[in-house]
């Protein structure tokens, strides 16, 4: 009799447990799963960024102003095949799927109004430093309030083995003038 009242919540917590698995970014994911982002890209190319589990990989401003975007192996997926389909541009190719599944660093996009020279991300008691740094590109000025700055952006990697894809962190810049600190749930995006 006690056991049939708590079959509801035992269903509740395996359906909680099994769909936030679902979400955290994996560092092997399958060829399905790759098309799978790549549809989501190309079926979704005007608002990718709005979309889940895309819009869970940004964090800060970004792109207005300062934060970034966590572009995981599916989430980078996404990201080119919606920049190819608006552009008019030939389905990603399988070589360059399986090379983005081959990879072993995570790069993070990062956009600031301030010259970043260190970035960093805290998790689990551990801080994890970008195993290197690049220039991006030149941006145009960011507007809004508080902008009209020339922001920096830069891409830096981080090796998938020393994160934890299950787990929240803080990913941290630090600036000229200081350092600020974005949240980031990793089981919120593939």
């Amino acid at each position: 009799m006690i056991a049939k009242k708590f079959i509801p919540i035992i269903i509740v917590v395996l359906i909680c447990s099994i769909s936030s698995a679902s979400f955290s970014f994996e560092v092997n994911p399958s060829d399905e799963k790759a098309h799978k982002a790549i549809a989501l890209g190309s079926k979704h190319f005007m608002d990718v960024f709005a979309k889940e589990p895309v819009k869970f990989a940004i964090f800060g401003d970004w792109p207005k102003g300062d934060g970034g975007i966590f572009e995981s192996k599916l989430i980078y997926l996404s990201i080119i095949s919606s920049m190819r389909v608006r552009s008019r541009m030939p389905d990603v190719s399988d070589e360059k799927i399986q090379k983005v599944l081959n990879t072993t660093e995570m790069p993070v996009r990062i956009s600031s109004s301030l010259k970043v020279f260190k970035v960093i991300i805290k998790q689990n008691g551990k801080t994890i430093e970008a195993s290197r740094i690049e220039d991006a590109m030149t941006m145009p000025p960011m507007g809004g309030a508080g902008g009209g700055g020339h922001p920096q952006s830069l891409k830096a990697y981080f090796n998938y083995a020393d994160l934890d894809p299950n787990g929240k962190a803080t990913i941290v810049l630090y600036e000229d003038f200081g350092e600020i600190e974005f949240p980031v749930d990793f089981s919120k995006f593939d």
